[in-house]
C-alpha cells in the first residue's frame, strides 16, 4: 500500500478579510485555500529574494537607542484612520504611535497652524482697533480702560504668536510633508 500524503495546514483567523479572499480567489478561479496557499509562496519568495535587513534608525529615533518591536490588531477602519492621521502629518505610521505615545504630536498640526494664524490676524485688528478708539476717546477713564484692554490683546497676541512658532516649528520641512 502506497504511504499516505500527510498533510500539514496552518489555521488562520482572517477576521475581516476573509470576504476579500474568498472574492480574489472567486476571481482568479481558484478556492480560497489554494489562493492564500498561492498567495504565501509568493510571500515567501519575495522575503528570501531581499537581502539581510539592515538595522536603520529612524528619523525620529536616537542612534543607539533600543527598538522594542510593537504590533496591533486593528478593524479596517482603525488601521485606514491610523494611515490617513499618520500621511496629514507627513509621517510613517510607526513615528505617529511612537510620537502619540511620547505626547509630542500635535495632531492635524496643518490645520492648527492655520487656525492659530486666523486667530492672531484677528487680534490684531481688535488691537488696532483698540488703539484708534483710546486715541480718539474725550474720557480719560474711557482711554485707560481701552489701553488696558488693547494691552491684554497685545499679551493674547503674543502667547498666540509663541504657540504658532512652536507648533510650526516642529512641522516636518523635507520632501516627506
Amino acid at each position: 500500500m502506497p504511504e499516505a500524503k500527510s498533510r500539514q495546514t496552518l489555521n488562520v483567523d482572517l477576521g475581516e478579510l476573509k470576504p476579500l479572499v474568498e472574492a480574489a480567489a472567486k476571481n482568479q478561479g481558484k478556492r480560497p485555500g489554494g489562493w492564500v496557499r498561492d498567495a504565501v509562496v509568493l510571500a515567501l519568495q519575495e522575503q528570501q529574494a531581499l537581502p539581510a535587513q539592515v538595522a536603520r534608525v529612524a528619523a525620529n529615533r536616537e542612534p543607539g537607542a533600543a527598538v522594542v518591536h510593537f504590533s496591533a490588531r486593528l478593524t479596517a477602519v482603525e488601521s485606514k484612520a491610523l494611515r490617513a492621521a499618520a500621511g496629514a502629518e507627513g509621517l510613517s505610521q510607526a513615528e505617529y504611535v511612537a510620537r502619540m505615545a511620547q505626547g509630542t504630536l500635535v495632531p492635524q498640526r496643518h490645520q492648527v497652524v492655520a487656525e492659530l494664524g486666523v486667530l492672531n490676524a484677528g487680534l490684531q485688528a481688535i488691537g488696532q482697533d483698540l488703539k484708534g478708539m483710546a486715541a480718539r476717546a474725550a474720557d480719560p477713564a474711557v482711554q485707560k480702560l481701552l489701553q488696558s484692554t488693547a494691552r491684554l490683546v497685545r499679551a493674547q497676541m503674543r502667547q498666540v504668536a509663541q504657540s504658532l512658532g512652536e507648533v510650526s516649528a516642529t512641522r516636518r520641512r523635507g520632501g516627506g510633508g
